[in-house]
């Protein structure tokens, strides 16, 4: 080949050491260097050997010590990080906002202040367990300019015995309702307790425990008109 300043090049490939193949340019009849046009170490490969240019690159200091690991125990389950629990028993989650490019996520820890943001931002989507928001996010392409996130308000997490039964508050999580509604069996008597033994029986069929601990009871569904909850609540 005859390149735009009439210099003639060429190039042959030949099996290289290990796997893959080694790529050489000839330039006038002439080898240039060897794999990459001769950017490696002694004209070695510049994968193996290192570069001319990197000889020259300061690497950053490392954000850790390996040594200071605990080592591995085979034996040992993993835990979760306790750094990164960030609602431990008795605390509860501060009001949180985050600004994204086009949205604004609201979480408010009190239920006046959920109020006031509602009111405030009247078009704002109500999101908790997140199922049927996600949903319209993520197939229908919608959009929400402004996000509000009740589920740490106290009130909407309440559980209120009554002589009729148990009240959930809207943000309980399905996995909290099920915790009640077994110490309840274990406390009542059998005829007050056949609808929450039915219950349990289909929350053992419901999704998996990690979305059990964040997808909120059918009341969710229903107040966000969904057509699956409004199904199962017939």
């Amino acid at each position: 080949m005859t390149d735009s300043n009439g210099t003639m090049t060429d190039t042959e490939t030949r099996p290289g050491s290990g796997t893959g193949s080694e790529l050489i340019f000839f330039v006038n009849g002439k080898k240039e260097g060897g794999c990459c046009r001769g950017r490696g170490r002694d004209n070695g490969c510049c994968m193996s050997n290192g570069s001319r240019a990197e000889d020259d690159v300061t690497e950053a200091s490392p954000l850790f010590n390996a040594a200071d690991f605990a080592p591995f125990d085979p034996t040992q389950e993993l835990i979760f990080p306790p750094e990164l629990v960030s609602l431990t028993k008795g605390q509860r989650s501060g009001s949180l906002r985050f600004h994204g490019d086009r949205v604004v996520w609201l979480q408010p820890d009190s239920l006046d202040e959920f109020l006031r943001l509602k009111w405030e931002n009247p078009d704002a989507r109500v999101v908790v367990g997140n199922t049927e928001v996600g949903i319209e996010v993520k197939f229908k392409n919608m959009v929400y300019p402004v996000i509000l996130a009740p589920a740490f308000i106290p009130e909407l997490n309440a559980v209120t015995h009554t002589e009729h039964g148990v009240v959930f508050g809207a943000a309980c999580t399905l996995s909290h309702m099920g915790a009640v509604l077994k110490q309840a069996v274990e406390t009542l008597p059998r005829h007050q307790t056949e609808v929450f033994l039915a219950v349990l029986e289909q929350l053992r069929w419901f999704a998996g425990l990690q979305i059990r601990n964040v997808a909120v009871s059918c009341l969710g569904g229903v107040g966000e008109r969904s057509i699956f909850a409004n199904t199962q609540s017939e």
